[in-house]
């Protein structure tokens, strides 16, 4: 069995565009993780973890998300257990 692992994605199909990125994973049926981007579009709460910069991104991306796609994004897993291995952002 082959596996491919894409990482930290964040959604840049066409740099960027986060409604389209979920699309595809939704419809692909791709298995995904939360990350720490994730987390802080979930939570603001979150955002102090981010220089400037990324934090700025997190926002735009915050205002770009569909409905649909903030509740893709809410039901992320933490972790995910497939083929014997487990999936984890970061740690």
């Amino acid at each position: 069995m082959r596996l491919a692992v894409l990482s930290d994605i964040h959604a840049n199909l066409e740099a960027p565009d986060p409604n389209a990125v979920i699309g595809l994973l939704q419809e692909r049926r791709i298995p995904s993780v939360l990350g720490n981007h994730e987390l802080a579009v979930l939570s603001a709460r979150h955002l102090n973890w981010f220089n400037p910069l990324a934090r700025r991104s997190v926002r735009w991306t915050i205002d770009m998300l569909s409905l649909p796609s903030r509740a893709f994004v809410s039901r992320l897993p933490g972790a995910l257990v497939l083929h014997g291995c487990q999936f984890v952002h970061g740690f």
